[in-house]
Protein backbone atom coordinates (compact mmCIF):
# COMPACT_ATOMS: atom_id res chain seq x y z
CA UNK A 1 0.00 0.00 0.00
CA UNK A 2 1.26 3.48 -1.06
CA UNK A 3 1.33 5.99 1.81
CA UNK A 4 -1.08 7.77 0.22
CA UNK A 5 -3.64 5.24 0.58
CA UNK A 6 -2.42 4.69 4.14
CA UNK A 7 -2.84 8.58 4.75
CA UNK A 8 -6.72 8.21 3.01
CA UNK A 9 -7.62 5.46 5.20
CA UNK A 10 -6.29 6.90 8.16
CA UNK A 11 -8.22 10.19 7.98
CA UNK A 12 -11.23 8.20 7.13
CA UNK A 13 -10.27 6.69 10.28
CA UNK A 14 -10.12 9.65 12.63
CA UNK A 15 -13.05 11.23 10.78
CA UNK A 16 -15.13 8.24 11.59
CA UNK A 17 -14.04 8.13 15.04
CA UNK A 18 -14.63 11.95 15.64
CA UNK A 19 -17.68 12.03 14.06
CA UNK A 20 -18.86 9.29 16.44
CA UNK A 21 -17.42 10.65 20.13
CA UNK A 22 -19.09 14.06 18.92
CA UNK A 23 -22.34 12.74 18.51
CA UNK A 24 -21.96 10.10 21.47
CA UNK A 25 -20.95 13.27 23.56
CA UNK A 26 -24.13 14.88 22.72
CA UNK A 27 -26.06 12.25 23.85
CA UNK A 28 -24.09 11.76 26.98
CA UNK A 29 -25.09 15.01 27.76
CA UNK A 30 -28.73 14.79 27.47
CA UNK A 31 -28.60 16.65 24.04
CA UNK A 32 -30.86 14.27 21.49
CA UNK A 33 -32.06 14.29 17.67
CA UNK A 34 -29.54 16.58 16.22
CA UNK A 35 -31.58 16.47 12.93
CA UNK A 36 -35.45 16.47 13.80
CA UNK A 37 -37.51 16.04 10.89
CA UNK A 38 -40.66 18.05 11.07
CA UNK A 39 -42.92 14.80 11.25
CA UNK A 40 -40.76 13.13 14.01
CA UNK A 41 -42.59 14.36 18.05
CA UNK A 42 -40.64 17.42 18.68
CA UNK A 43 -39.76 16.11 22.68
CA UNK A 44 -38.30 13.28 24.03
CA UNK A 45 -40.27 10.78 25.66
CA UNK A 46 -40.50 10.23 29.39
CA UNK A 47 -37.21 8.92 30.32
CA UNK A 48 -35.61 8.90 26.73
CA UNK A 49 -33.15 11.10 27.66
CA UNK A 50 -31.83 9.53 31.02
CA UNK A 51 -31.97 6.42 29.16
CA UNK A 52 -29.69 8.19 26.30
CA UNK A 53 -27.65 9.30 28.84
CA UNK A 54 -26.87 6.22 30.86
CA UNK A 55 -26.92 4.22 27.47
CA UNK A 56 -23.96 6.61 26.36
CA UNK A 57 -22.32 6.33 29.07
CA UNK A 58 -22.47 2.53 29.07
CA UNK A 59 -21.54 2.05 25.62
CA UNK A 60 -19.31 5.27 24.47
CA UNK A 61 -15.88 3.33 25.09
CA UNK A 62 -16.80 -0.19 23.50
CA UNK A 63 -18.23 1.89 20.35
CA UNK A 64 -15.47 3.74 19.96
CA UNK A 65 -12.95 1.11 20.18
CA UNK A 66 -14.96 -1.45 18.29
CA UNK A 67 -14.34 1.36 15.43
CA UNK A 68 -10.71 2.23 16.23
CA UNK A 69 -9.84 -1.49 15.54
CA UNK A 70 -11.90 -2.00 12.45
CA UNK A 71 -10.31 1.40 11.04
CA UNK A 72 -6.75 -0.26 11.94
CA UNK A 73 -7.88 -3.55 10.35
CA UNK A 74 -8.71 -1.25 7.15
CA UNK A 75 -5.30 0.50 7.40
CA UNK A 76 -3.12 -2.78 7.88
CA UNK A 77 -4.84 -5.18 5.42
CA UNK A 78 -6.80 -2.96 2.61
CA UNK A 79 -4.16 -2.44 -0.06
CA UNK A 80 -6.13 -0.14 -2.40
CA UNK A 81 -6.90 3.25 -1.39
CA UNK A 82 -10.45 4.14 -0.33
CA UNK A 83 -11.90 4.84 -3.74
CA UNK A 84 -10.09 2.19 -5.18
CA UNK A 85 -11.03 -0.11 -2.57
CA UNK A 86 -14.94 0.90 -2.87
CA UNK A 87 -15.20 0.23 -6.72
CA UNK A 88 -13.96 -2.66 -5.60
CA UNK A 89 -16.61 -3.66 -3.47
CA UNK A 90 -18.95 -2.47 -5.09
CA UNK A 91 -17.69 -5.15 -8.40
CA UNK A 92 -18.20 -7.80 -5.56
CA UNK A 93 -22.03 -6.37 -4.61
CA UNK A 94 -22.76 -6.72 -8.34
CA UNK A 95 -21.29 -10.08 -8.25
CA UNK A 96 -23.39 -11.02 -5.35
CA UNK A 97 -25.95 -9.28 -6.72
CA UNK A 98 -25.87 -11.59 -10.11
CA UNK A 99 -25.17 -14.66 -8.03
CA UNK A 100 -27.86 -14.08 -5.50
CA UNK A 101 -30.71 -12.13 -7.21
CA UNK A 102 -33.74 -13.05 -5.10
CA UNK A 103 -32.15 -13.32 -1.73
CA UNK A 104 -30.71 -9.52 -2.14
CA UNK A 105 -33.79 -8.88 -3.26
CA UNK A 106 -35.70 -10.35 -0.14
CA UNK A 107 -33.08 -9.00 1.59
CA UNK A 108 -33.76 -5.42 0.13
CA UNK A 109 -37.70 -5.85 1.39
CA UNK A 110 -36.57 -7.21 4.55
CA UNK A 111 -34.78 -4.32 5.50
CA UNK A 112 -37.33 -1.92 4.33
CA UNK A 113 -39.45 -3.31 6.25
CA UNK A 114 -37.63 -3.28 9.48
CA UNK A 115 -36.78 -0.51 9.35
CA UNK A 116 -40.59 1.41 8.60
CA UNK A 117 -41.77 -1.30 11.52
CA UNK A 118 -38.40 0.33 13.74
CA UNK A 119 -39.01 4.15 12.90
CA UNK A 120 -43.22 3.65 13.08
CA UNK A 121 -42.06 2.13 16.81
CA UNK A 122 -39.70 5.25 17.83
CA UNK A 123 -42.00 7.79 16.72
CA UNK A 124 -45.34 6.08 18.82
CA UNK A 125 -43.32 4.67 21.76
CA UNK A 126 -40.26 5.97 21.99
CA UNK A 127 -36.49 4.61 21.55
CA UNK A 128 -35.72 3.12 25.08
CA UNK A 129 -37.36 0.07 24.40
CA UNK A 130 -34.07 -0.47 21.73
CA UNK A 131 -32.21 -3.78 22.19
CA UNK A 132 -29.15 -2.71 19.73
CA UNK A 133 -27.12 0.03 21.58
CA UNK A 134 -25.99 1.27 17.84
CA UNK A 135 -29.12 1.39 16.77
CA UNK A 136 -30.40 3.39 19.45
CA UNK A 137 -27.47 5.23 20.32
CA UNK A 138 -27.45 6.61 16.77
CA UNK A 139 -30.96 7.09 16.94
CA UNK A 140 -30.85 9.67 19.99
CA UNK A 141 -27.75 11.37 18.06
CA UNK A 142 -29.59 11.97 14.51
CA UNK A 143 -33.20 12.26 15.05
CA UNK A 144 -35.64 9.68 14.74
CA UNK A 145 -36.55 8.84 11.30
CA UNK A 146 -32.50 9.94 10.07
CA UNK A 147 -30.74 8.13 12.49
CA UNK A 148 -33.05 5.16 12.64
CA UNK A 149 -32.63 5.44 8.83
CA UNK A 150 -28.79 5.91 9.27
CA UNK A 151 -28.34 2.65 11.49
CA UNK A 152 -30.67 0.55 9.56
CA UNK A 153 -28.39 1.59 6.22
CA UNK A 154 -25.41 0.81 7.88
CA UNK A 155 -26.56 -2.65 9.25
CA UNK A 156 -27.94 -3.46 5.87
CA UNK A 157 -24.53 -2.92 4.38
CA UNK A 158 -22.46 -4.63 6.66
CA UNK A 159 -24.57 -7.98 5.45
CA UNK A 160 -23.83 -7.35 1.89
CA UNK A 161 -20.39 -6.42 2.42
CA UNK A 162 -20.05 -9.86 4.30
CA UNK A 163 -21.59 -11.17 1.87
CA UNK A 164 -19.38 -10.13 -0.83
CA UNK A 165 -16.50 -10.96 0.87
CA UNK A 166 -17.09 -14.30 1.66
CA UNK A 167 -18.77 -15.40 -0.99
CA UNK A 168 -19.01 -18.72 0.59
CA UNK A 169 -21.05 -18.05 3.46
CA UNK A 170 -23.42 -15.49 1.81
CA UNK A 171 -26.40 -17.74 1.18
CA UNK A 172 -26.65 -18.86 4.71
CA UNK A 173 -25.62 -15.30 6.23
CA UNK A 174 -28.39 -13.90 3.80
CA UNK A 175 -30.97 -16.10 5.06
CA UNK A 176 -29.60 -15.49 8.32
CA UNK A 177 -30.20 -11.70 7.81
CA UNK A 178 -33.88 -12.27 5.85
CA UNK A 179 -35.25 -14.06 8.87
CA UNK A 180 -33.86 -11.94 11.44
CA UNK A 181 -35.27 -8.63 9.97
CA UNK A 182 -38.47 -9.98 9.24
CA UNK A 183 -38.99 -11.30 12.62
CA UNK A 184 -37.86 -7.77 14.30
CA UNK A 185 -40.44 -6.06 12.21
CA UNK A 186 -43.39 -8.75 12.18
CA UNK A 187 -42.25 -8.40 16.61
CA UNK A 188 -42.29 -4.39 16.06
CA UNK A 189 -45.55 -4.30 14.05
CA UNK A 190 -47.44 -6.73 16.65
CA UNK A 191 -46.77 -4.95 19.66
CA UNK A 192 -47.72 -1.57 17.89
Amino acid sequence: MTFRNRVAWLAFGITLLWVAWLSLKHVESGELFLFQLPFDPMKPFDGEVADAVKTARRWTVPALAFLAVASLAILFSVRLGPIDAIDALRLRCRQLADERTGLCLLLFLACIVDFVSTASYFRKFGIADEYHPGIKLITYAWGRFLGCLIAKTIQGLLVLVICALFPRIARATLLLAITAYTAAAIWNFWVQ
